[in-house]
């Protein structure tokens, strides 16, 4: 089963967003020269542009960074072009993207891989699009998986998303294939969550396309186990959201 964001996308934004944290530590590690161009690919409703702009390195998107967004869901570009109309937005299949060659200084990918058909085509594809610069890759490692607190509730959940998510080996293997150098990954504190009713609302309103792929009855009886949890646990402290950064360069005088 797929999950279809063409019809999520108007609710989408009421339960997932990008921190200013996490959007300044993209936009260090990509690098970007000013008044550069970054490509981010499946860029859903836009949060991480939203996000950019509210920081003190990027007052305005469009002015000091020119980003393009593409996502194959019309519904949620409508959405990011609501709230970001600086940016240009782009409907397109990104294992093929349909762009110039050498006209990026830079491109992010937020939890987007597992997503795709194949992340070897659409890495390969993001190179030629690059001028020079940097590709960054925000994803979880196998063993990120396994830690999710989600996996207490959900016995599923961690099969689920080891079959989505390349190994962390795998992908600097298909950048590396791709011609990029120089190449790092690092793991990182992706939000601080705390299990508590709004947490829960997140969870019921299936906010990470995992729940979608679930059984109804196991969604049904872990979301009750959450709930159970949350009673017995108010007050405890937030939980680590842990991912893993990825980069790569492609280095100029092609």
């Amino acid at each position: 089963m797929r999950v279809d964001y063409d019809t999520i996308s108007a609710t989408y934004d009421g339960f997932r967003g990008v921190n200013a944290e996490l959007a300044e530590t993209v936009l260090r590690e990509a690098a970007a020269p000013p008044g550069g161009r970054m490509l981010d690919i499946g860029c859903g409703t836009g949060n991480i542009e939203a996000a950019l702009a509210g920081t003190a390195n990027l007052q305005t998107v469009g002015t000091d960074l020119r980003v393009v967004g593409v996502d194959l869901s019309f519904g949620m570009l409508a959405e990011a072009k609501s709230k970001v109309p600086g940016a240009g937005w782009i409907q397109a299949d990104s294992n093929a993207l349909p762009l110039r060659r050498e006209v990026f200084d830079c491109a992010i990918m937020l939890y987007m891989l597992h997503h795709l058909t194949d992340f070897r085509l659409a890495l390969a594809s993001i190179y030629d699009v690059l001028r020079e610069g940097r590709l960054v890759i925000l994803t979880a490692s196998h063993e990120q998986i396994d830690g999710n607190f989600s996996s207490r509730f959900f016995p599923s959940y961690a099969e689920i998303d080891k079959a989505r998510f390349p190994g962390i080996d795998d992908i600097l293997q298909a950048m590396r294939r791709a011609g990029f150098s120089d190449l790092a990954s690092r793991e990182i504190t992706v939000a601080k969550v705390t299990l508590d009713e709004s947490h829960l609302t997140k969870v019921e309103n299936k906010h990470v396309s995992t729940f979608h792929l679930m059984d109804d009855e196991e969604f049904a009886q872990g979301l009750e186990k959450m709930r159970r949890y949350v009673r017995e646990h108010a007050g405890d402290p937030p939980l680590d959201h842990r991912g893993t950064l990825i980069s790569g360069t492609k280095a100029g005088g092609y």
